[in-house]
């Protein structure tokens, strides 16, 4: 029966000089902290650089097998703070040279670049991560993101992983099929919407998420595009009553409170969708809920900023905050859980009902 590993704890709490001071090869090697975790992940972790260094080589310099501990240590060194590139990608070099696997999957983290998306790593980092071969940047996970997608959808916030991804797939000859234009139109900029817009092809869905350009274009992150485009693709005959096949319509897409948002510009462009026919009270899953519910989660402003949206939805004709959804709940149900953080939201639906 083998001896259970020692613990030692507060090791992210010691200095640089305390861990050397305190290190025992013999047994910091096969101790886990707190949580059960090897040693390592204190060390890449470590916010002061001098024992993020020592500590992490010496562990694989002393037999500390990466692989075999089991550990995200990508994961863990691609979101350590701060972000300290002269030590971390040499360590990033050679926790993979070690066997650690470049395409992991972990979680809400996803793969290893992701995570040096999602922590908004430097250029130099993301350099040394496409330097590695055997990069898999097409294939899905369980929620159906790919290190491409991952890519497109931040394309107007970090441009370059985009460029690196789309650079990588050429110079490594692995065929990615072209996006559907209406797919396209989610991370496209100006200047490529231009040069492959056919106005003939303008409501045909895209087979995949079933999204028209009109749709394509609500999801781009970037305002000037949404709110110079939907205009132009409305009077040019586009579709305002079409939905995804996940059933989120024109108007749930253009009051998603994630990406570069403008209250007052984006309510205009809700104003318009609501004229040509944007269905109100359109419910996608239970989860997502109408329109109003999706108002009710937007959070990256004040709701001080958003009176423009509010208005632009509230007095919509046919608005219904008791539309149903899902198999027993209403909108009005599922929008009063918003109560805490849009009070003024809700105390508007309130007056609307008479409740």
């Amino acid at each position: 029966m083998s001896e259970k590993a020692p613990t030692i704890t507060g090791v992210a709490r010691m200095s640089d000089d305390q861990i050397r001071e305190a290190y025992d090869p013999a047994v910091w090697t096969i101790a886990r902290n707190a949580y059960g975790a090897s040693l390592l992940s204190d060390a890449l972790r470590h916010t002061d650089g001098g024992a993020r260094q020592w500590l992490s080589h010496r562990l694989l310099d002393d037999g500390l097998d990466p692989v075999a501990s089991g550990g995200p240590y990508l994961h863990v060194l691609l979101s350590a703070r701060p972000c300290l590139p002269k030590i971390d990608i040499p360590l990033l070099q050679r926790l993979v040279a070690a066997g650690m696997d470049v395409n992991r999957l972990e979680g809400k983290f996803g793969r290893p670049i992701q995570t040096a998306a999602q922590f908004l790593r430097p250029p130099e980092v993301l350099d040394a991560l496409f330097a590695f071969d055997g990069l898999d940047l097409l294939r899905v996970d369980s929620a159906g993101n790919s290190v491409r997608s991952t890519a497109r959808r931040g394309r107007h916030f970090q441009p370059g992983l985009y460029d690196r991804v789309e650079a990588y797939l050429v110079e490594h000859g692995i065929d990615a099929p072209a996006p559907h234009p209406a797919d396209a139109a989610g991370w496209a900029t100006a200047e490529e919407l231009e040069v492959t817009h056919r106005p003939d092809r303008i409501n045909e869905p895209s087979p995949e998420t079933g999204a028209t350009l009109l749709l394509g274009v609500l999801h781009n992150p970037a305002v000037d595009i949404r709110t110079t485009w939907v205009p132009r693709l409305l009077a040019e005959g586009a579709d305002a009553t079409v939905s995804l096949v996940d059933g989120r319509n024109a108007l749930h897409l253009a009051l998603v409170g994630t990406g570069r948002r403008d209250p007052k510009r984006d309510a205009e462009v809700v104003q318009l969708l609501v004229a040509a026919g944007a269905e109100v009270n359109a419910s996608a899953d239970a989860k997502i809920g109408t329109p109003l519910n999706v108002l009710g989660r937007y959070t990256n402003k004040p709701e001080r900023e958003l009176t423009p949206l509010y208005d632009a939805l509230l007095n919509a004709t046919g608005l219904d905050p008791r539309a149903k959804v899902g198999r027993s709940k209403t909108a009005w149900d599922h929008l009063q859980k918003a109560r805490r953080t849009r009070p003024v939201l809700v105390e508007r639906v309130e007056q609307m009902l008479g409740d």
